[in-house]
């Protein structure tokens, strides 16, 4: 279950910009998690917009297609889906996104512990 790039995704060539939203460069800590909080590797945040995100991982290469990215220092959690993969790590689109103190549904409040537990 980990994430096979598609061929058909590629980058286009020439350096155009398809994004819909302005990434910004970010050193940020946050955390990749999958399967309700069984999975969770540390990672850092290199690029930040509304709609995505760049990071590497410190540990694993292999990660599901479809995992939470939980930023720390923002206290945001991203439902998101990984669109690429390269030598510089993971590109990401957000399906969703949730402020930490906002979440009340019981199978997300996962979330919040584990942020407590790195905020430490």
């Amino acid at each position: 279950m980990s994430y096979v790039p598609n061929p058909k995704a590629a980058a286009p060539s020439g350096g155009i910009e398809l994004r819909k939203a302005v990434r910004k460069k970010v050193l940020l800590t946050g955390k990749v998690i999958w399967d309700g909080g069984a999975h969770i590797l540390d990672c850092s945040i290199l690029d930040l917009s509304a709609t995505g995100a760049r990071i590497t991982l410190s540990q694993s290469k292999v990660m599901p297609e479809k995992i939470i990215l939980l930023d720390i220092a923002n206290r945001m959690a991203h439902q998101a889906t990984v669109v690429s993969e390269r030598a510089g790590g993971f590109g990401l689109k957000f399906q969703a996104s949730h402020k930490l103190a906002d979440i009340s549904a019981p199978e997300l409040r996962y979330l919040k512990r584990i942020w407590m537990e790195a905020a430490r």
